[in-house]
């Protein structure tokens, strides 16, 4: 089941006892992303602070913190579940989407007068950000920042949406900076701004369905729409309306819409923040982002996440996406069996790969067919293993790296361009870890892999069940 409505979202987390209410004040800088980073490290509930300090409006935290609560905002028993026509339009397909969605790329409000996120509507100087529970998560953040605010942008020229999840910096009451990433959709529809002369119009959505949320972090093609992928994840389409002040469309049931327009040349100092890899990020010049209105919810609540070392929220987001990954590898790729991006490697630098492996030097295609595929080219170490290895499991892992590996023969090594264009290039490396073949060795091969005997093993689990540990010991005799 797809919740479409985050409010409705949060009940049902309520009757699940999956969602703590923090009646205590607490300060939305610091103190919040302390707390939250103590849930999501136990893997605990969604939190709800309805006492702020500085501000009327709850703040919601955890939301994506466990691989089931994810899977829930994607409308599945497990991760595991995505659609052929998701996977597909997550390859640039769009034909099983819109058959999915009756040919209709979205719909609007029925009542414009009536739109949920415009409840309450706040012009000149009463759109002011100080209004809302930004939240600051480390000592050594420059400030405040919007960190789960979807941004949704058009592009001047052919007109197509970009919905993504950048990061805002607050600067003053009326001002943010604009977190795009080089090659990002917004980026690229900033640059085409930039160019012409002329603002790029914005429309900030927090709190829209969740998964349109998870949908905007999702690496999609650039001819993909975020607002028709997560429809077809929801298998309806997502309701949009119309902005007050920029002519962009947000979902309709967002909890907060913040609109405006970034400059095509003014930039301030935006950072350090805190980051995945337990850092500060320098500071840096971004665009900025001006306020023209503010709209909300009468019941409006202000959704946050915290940037920072694993396990954090975005861990459990980006493994729905590798789950999504995995099944358009396995369509490119057949041999693929299973993929790992292990969390403590922040889900970006490292990749393990299981294959069904048929001939000799199977291993070191894969690692080169994979450094070919977009949404994985950027994995700077890749492991690939036999497909008997349970890769999501670190022993067996670190078992068959120990027995299955000779550093010289098996690592294969390539250039990547620098993000960002800091370098022009660096290095990655892939490994091959899979039982070497006639070919592949100049000793003898493995042999085959070893196993227990059947009948043995059946007798045994007998016995296990009778005398095994936490079993009451007894005289076993066989039958």
């Amino acid at each position: 089941m797809i919740y479409r409505d985050l409010q409705y979202f949060i009940d049902r987390l309520g009757e699940m006892s999956d969602l703590v209410r923090i009646t205590e004040s607490v300060s939305p800088s610091l103190e919040i992303a302390e707390f939250t980073s103590r849930l999501t490290g136990q893997r605990g509930p969604a939190a709800i602070f309805e006492n702020v300090e500085g501000s009327p409006i709850p703040v919601l935290t955890n939301l994506f913190g466990s691989i089931e609560r994810t899977a829930m905002v994607l409308g599945m028993h497990d991760i595991n579940s995505f659609t052929v026509d998701a996977v597909r339009l997550f390859e640039g397909d769009h034909k099983g989407a819109h058959q999915l969605l009756s040919g209709q790329s979205q719909v609007h409000v029925p009542d414009p007068d009536n739109v949920p996120c415009q409840e309450t509507v706040l012009l000149g100087s009463e759109a002011d950000l100080s209004i809302l529970p930004v939240t600051k998560s480390w000592p050594g953040d420059a400030g405040p920042a919007l960190t789960l605010p979807v941004v949704f942008t058009r592009d001047i020229e052919t007109g197509s949406r970009n919905a993504g999840l950048y990061r805002m910096q607050v600067l003053d009451s009326k001002t943010t900076c604009m977190h795009w990433y080089p090659g990002s959709g917004g980026d690229r529809h900033f640059q085409k701004s930039r160019e012409a002369g002329s603002s790029l119009e914005c429309a900030v959505a927090l709190g829209p369905e969740p998964v349109m949320t998870w949908a905007a972090a999702v690496p999609l093609p650039v001819d993909v729409d975020e607002v028709l992928f997560a429809s077809c994840l929801q298998k309806k389409n997502i309701c949009m309306a119309k902005c007050i002040t920029v002519d962009i469309e947000v979902p309709a049931a967002s909890q907060i819409v913040i609109e405006g327009y970034v400059d095509p040349e003014e930039k301030r100092l935006e950072g350090p923040f805190g980051t995945h890899a337990g850092y500060y990020s320098p500071a840096a010049d971004f665009p900025v982002f001006h306020v023209s209105c503010i709209t909300m919810r009468k019941d409006a609540v202000y959704p946050a996440t915290v940037v920072g070392p694993p396990p954090q929220e975005d861990c459990y987001m980006a493994k729905a996406m590798e789950r999504l990954v995995l099944q358009s590898l396995k369509r490119a790729i057949p041999s693929v069996v299973d993929i790992n991006r292990p969390l403590e490697a922040i889900f970006q630098g490292v990749l393990f790969v299981s294959i069904d492996k048929s001939y000799a030097g199977q291993g070191r295609d894969v690692v080169e067919q994979i450094w070919g595929f977009p949404p994985l080219n950027r994995c700077m170490l890749i492991y690939v293993f036999d497909r008997q290895v349970d890769i999501q499991d670190m022993s067996q892992v670190m078992w068959r790296i120990g027995t299955h590996l000779e550093p010289v023969r098996d690592t294969v090594f390539g250039e990547i361009a620098s993000p960002g264009g800091l370098a022009a290039s660096c290095t990655r490396m892939g490994i091959d870890c899979t039982r070497k073949l006639p070919g592949e060795v100049s000793c003898p091969a493995f042999s085959d892999v070893m196993k227990r005997d059947p009948a043995v093993t059946k007798r045994m689990d007998r016995l296990w069940e009778k005398v095994g540990p936490g079993q009451k010991p007894e005289t076993f005799r066989e039958t």
